[in-house]
């Protein structure tokens, strides 16, 4: 009898913790959007991968990753610097 109980809990537990990590992500995404856009906005178009990383508090590779999606959805332009940074332009 409790192995009944125990399948439809364990079941029940999965979706829970399934539902808490979407949410986590989807906050993780929105606080990313919103330092992205106040970065923009404050730098006329301009970020830069270092800059975003330090904001987000992010790796800089994950700040890349995120700011080539970006840059895919919005077109923006970028540049690499003598030191091999790389800063993007989006229109504004």
């Amino acid at each position: 009898m409790g192995l009944a109980f125990g399948v439809p809990v364990m079941a029940a537990g999965g979706w829970i913790v399934w539902g808490l990590q979407k949410q986590h992500q989807k906050n993780n995404s929105d606080r990313l959007q919103a330092i992205f856009y106040q970065l923009v906005q404050q730098d006329k178009g301009h970020i830069s991968v270092l800059n975003f990383a330090i904001a987000a508090q992010i790796m800089p590779e994950e700040a890349k990753q995120y700011l080539n999606k970006k840059d895919r959805e919005l077109n923006a332009t970028f540049e690499n610097n003598e030191r091999g940074g790389i800063s993007y332009y989006f229109d504004i």
